[in-house]
C-alpha cells in the first residue's frame, strides 16, 4: 500500500473549548504537518454523534479509559517510527513560535498509536484499489482497538476470508482497512485497529460489526463517528 504509516488518535475537549480546538486544528495544526511533512499525504477528522457515546465498547482491560467525542487519522508514505518522529519535530518547532498552546488546554489526547497498514479492503463494485481506501466518501466511520487472539494468526484469516467479505456484502460497510501496531512489544500485545468505512447510520454499522466479529478478539474500544468540519453544526459544545 501507498501508506506505510498511520497516526489514529481519540481526542476530547472541555466544554467550550470544541471551537477553538476545531478552528486550530483545521487552521494551523492539519496544514502544516500535511504541507510541511514531506511523506505524509492525508489526515481526516470524525466526530462522534451523541446517540452513539451509549453505544460504545470497551474492554474490562482497556487502554482506552475515555474516548472523547474526535477522531483523527495522519497518514504517510514512512514507516511509523519516522512518522512519529517527524511529528514530534514539528510540534517543538510549533511550540516554541507559541503555536501549539490549544495542546492541553483546548483538547487532551486520550489514546494514540502509530500504526502500520496491513490490508485495504472495499466493496468489489466500487473497483477501488487498497490504496485509494483512506480516501472514499462515506457517511460514517466504525474504528475497532483490539488484540488478535494468540492462535497463529488462525482468527484474523478468517476476518479476511470470511467476516469482511460478509459485511461487505450486507452494504453496511462499504471499506475497511487493518492497521498493526509497529512493533509487538508488552505494551500492545497483539494489537490491531480497524477502520470500518460505512454506508448510513453508523452506529447501525457498528452493531453488524460486532455481530459479524464476534467474541474471538478481545475488544479494548469501539465506536461510531461521522466525518466533520469546524465549520458544520457541532454535536459538542
Amino acid at each position: 500500500m501507498k501508506a506505510a504509516g498511520v497516526f489514529v488518535g481519540l481526542i476530547t475537549c472541555p466544554p467550550g473549548r470544541h471551537r477553538p480546538f476545531l478552528e486550530w486544528h483545521d487552521g494551523d495544526h492539519r496544514p502544516e504537518n500535511v504541507g510541511q511533512i514531506p511523506h505524509m499525504f492525508h489526515s481526516a477528522r470524525w466526530i462522534a454523534p451523541l446517540e452513539s457515546v451509549p453505544c460504545r465498547e470497551f474492554g474490562p482491560d482497556s487502554p482506552v479509559g475515555e474516548a472523547g467525542e474526535y477522531l483523527l487519522t495522519y497518514w504517510s508514505t514512512a514507516e511509523p517510527q519516522q512518522l512519529r518522529g517527524d511529528m514530534f519535530a514539528l510540534a517543538d518547532k510549533l511550540r516554541a513560535l507559541g503555536r501549539l498552546q490549544p495542546m492541553g488546554r483546548d483538547f487532551r489526547i486520550t489514546w494514540r498509536e502509530y500504526l502500520r497498514p496491513v490490508q485495504g479492503y472495499s466493496d468489489p463494485g466500487l473497483g477501488l484499489s487498497p490504496d485509494a481506501v483512506p480516501l472514499v466518501p462515506h457517511d460514517g466511520l466504525v474504528v475497532t482497538v483490539g488484540r488478535a487472539p494468540d492462535d497463529g494468526g488462525q482468527w484474523s484469516a478468517e476476518y479476511d476470508r470470511a467476516i469482511l467479505p460478509s459485511l461487505l456484502a450486507s452494504e453496511s460497510v462499504l471499506a475497511a482497512l487493518t492497521l498493526t501496531a509497529a512493533s509487538r512489544s508488552e505494551a500492545t500485545p497483539r494489537l490491531f485497529v480497524h477502520l470500518h468505512y460505512t454506508r448510513g447510520n453508523p452506529v447501525e454499522a457498528q452493531q453488524a460489526i460486532r455481530a459479524a466479529v464476534g467474541a474471538k478478539p478481545e475488544i479494548d474500544y469501539r465506536g461510531a463517528y461521522v466525518p466533520q468540519h469546524w465549520s458544520q453544526p457541532q454535536f459538542f459544545r
